[in-house]
């Protein structure tokens, strides 16, 4: 068993992954809108919103998350959060496809 939790004082960052351990994905959080449009080739990216709200966009579709959504964001889609409010706190995960890519697939888009 571990337990973590999340810096209130970082933007965002991984928690547990297969570079740290065994977990064949990626668990991580965010406290703040980094606004960087990316996709990913393989990655499903998972965003749980615990505390605050959120907008997301995903291609050219505006989300708006509040505390208790998820919001499951396919492979190739293209995928950023732009504003979060100041209570924000999202968990992300990062599920691998059948290639077994994680982490290495993100392409920035600007």
């Amino acid at each position: 068993m571990r337990t973590f939790q999340a810096d209130p004082t970082a933007a965002k960052g991984w928690l547990d992954g297969p570079w740290l351990t065994e977990l064949p994905i990626a668990v991580g959080f965010a406290n703040a809108a980094l606004d960087e449009a990316h996709e990913h080739a393989t990655i499903t990216e998972i965003f749980m919103v615990g505390r605050g709200t959120a907008t997301a966009r995903v291609d050219d579709r505006s989300v708006q998350l509040g505390a208790g959504y998820v919001l499951v964001v396919e492979p190739g889609e293209v995928r950023t959060i732009e504003e979060t409010s100041a209570d924000c706190l999202m968990f992300v995960v990062h599920v691998p496809g059948s290639d077994g890519m994680l982490g290495r697939d993100k392409r920035l888009l600007h």
